[in-house]
């Protein structure tokens, strides 16, 4: 039973988790108790949903399958918004008069905004940089590549990994936001072992070049703030100093192994 106890208690962390206040999950089973009672033909749409919620809080199936899963992303399955929406919109619908139907709207409107939070307050907007809304520095980097190799295998830090295949899908990283530990694709220990060095503020370069050039990495970009590379280490592996582009050094080898 204290299994079972500390199951459920590490589901209902990441239901808080993931609705906060609780406010839009109680709106969604106001909405789905809504549509069960005023629409018949909606019920079909129902079962579905409280099966999945069954699915999903079922501590068996996280004992066995969900605790090997990022398991939030299984509430992206839950359709609030569409749920919500339509509960609104049978409400309104049995409502006669066009005033009503207007005060309902206003009314529904109301209680979501203010359920809800400001997505734009305090979120830190900036005009786009480049025509890839991402930071001009990694689009800087991603260029200085591809000027050398269309189809380059490279290791740079996490920063350029989050906007790498956004650039090109051409760009291949050794490692993704998978060496986090926070997402679905297993990252092995040398893929972390890796990920350590580059973003280390004292990298061993002989790891790091060494393994590039022994996987076949013919890119290596590290951020310039760090010590340079010594250029005995970096012959030695073929490997040769681009140079910094926007704050980012770019180690390159030719001819890959």
């Amino acid at each position: 039973m204290e299994a079972v106890k500390n199951i459920m208690d590490t589901i209902t962390y990441y239901f808080d988790c993931f609705y906060g206040n609780g406010r839009y999950l109680a709106l969604l089973l106001a909405a789905v108790a809504g549509l069960f009672i005023l629409s018949k033909k909606d019920r079909k749409l129902i079962y579905p949903i409280l099966i999945l919620i069954l699915v999903i809080a079922n501590p068996v199936l996280y004992r066995y399958v969900f605790n090997k899963l990022v398991f939030w992303r299984l509430f992206w399955m839950i359709p609030e918004v569409l749920i919500i929406a339509l509960a609104a919109t049978r409400m309104i619908m049995t409502l006669e008069k066009k005033w009503e139907k207007t005060i309902g709207l206003v009314l529904v409107s109301a209680i979501i905004i203010l359920l809800g939070q400001n997505g734009f307050k305090n979120g830190g907007f900036a005009p786009a940089e480049n025509a890839y809304k991402i930071p001009q520095s990694a689009a800087d980097v991603y260029d200085a590549i591809l000027e050398k190799d269309d189809s380059p295998r490279a290791i740079m830090p996490l920063q350029l990994l989050y906007y790498a295949r956004m650039y090109d899908g051409s760009i291949e990283t050794m490692y993704g936001r998978d060496v986090e530990g926070t997402y679905i694709v297993y990252s092995d220990q040398r893929r972390k072992d890796m990920y350590a060095q580059i973003e280390s503020e004292d990298p061993d370069y002989r790891y790091i070049i060494s393994t590039a050039y022994d996987q076949g990495y013919n890119f290596v970009v590290i951020s310039s703030e760090k010590i340079q590379p010594d250029p005995a280490c970096l012959a030695e592996f073929g490997y040769e100093d681009m140079g910094v582009v926007n704050g980012y050094r770019i180690l390159y080898r030719e001819e890959t192994k």
